[in-house]
């Protein structure tokens, strides 16, 4: 009898201690609530990106389900402020989907260490206008970059580009994957194809 030999894709390696960056707190967290930011006013806590970023520094190569149920919050939001991490290139994948997980990157330590250097998570102003704008300067830019700069979410992004798109100013090209937007040329006043005026009674 022939064994049949199955093929198994190599995961990629998960990276040594040594090649991991290091961050400690004086008081190790160890509670969803520990890691919230509290408002100053209320005192109430909400979980945001900055609570997300903390927990990956302090547990290096936790994966997405192992977040969700940390925090008990569902994989979707949890996904989102992962994207956003990784897209102001404070965290990485590293390894395979099933054994991978997220690990912190310098930019990352250097904001955990000094957020007020490093810059905050406080959102910017965001309009139309703005995201118009922001669009001519980086033609090509997608959801993911948009919502970055703005430091807004990804939902938000989306609602400024679906009504720049209804008002014919952006389109997108590309794949949905690889893709991204781009200003359209405003439309000359000058109607070109117009008809000349003929004066005169026929």
């Amino acid at each position: 009898m022939r064994i049949k030999k199955t093929r198994r894709a190599n995961p990629s390696p998960i990276p040594s201690k040594k090649s991991i960056l290091v961050y400690t707190e004086a008081e190790s967290p160890t509670l969803p609530q520990d890691f919230e930011q509290k408002d100053s006013e209320s005192g109430a806590g909400t979980l945001t990106v900055y609570s997300i970023l903390r927990y990956i520094a302090l547990n290096q190569g936790v994966n997405s389900p192992r977040l969700a149920a940390f925090f008990k919050k569902t994989m979707k939001l949890i996904s989102r402020f992962t994207t956003e991490l990784r897209y102001r290139n404070f965290i990485e994948f590293r390894g395979s989907l099933n054994k991978g997980g997220y690990f912190l990157k310098p930019d990352g330590l250097k904001f955990l260490e000094n957020p007020e250097v490093a810059g905050s998570f406080a959102p910017k102003r965001m309009t139309g206008e703005l995201v118009l704008e922001f669009i001519r300067e980086n033609p090509g830019a997608n959801h993911y970059a948009i919502a970055a700069h703005f430091q807004r979410t990804i939902k938000s992004a989306t609602r400024h580009t679906l009504r720049l798109r209804q008002k014919d100013k952006i389109t997108f090209r590309g794949t949905p994957r690889d893709g991204g937007f781009y200003a359209k040329k405003p439309k000359s006043e000058s109607r070109k194809n117009a008809p000349a005026e003929t004066s005169g009674n026929l």
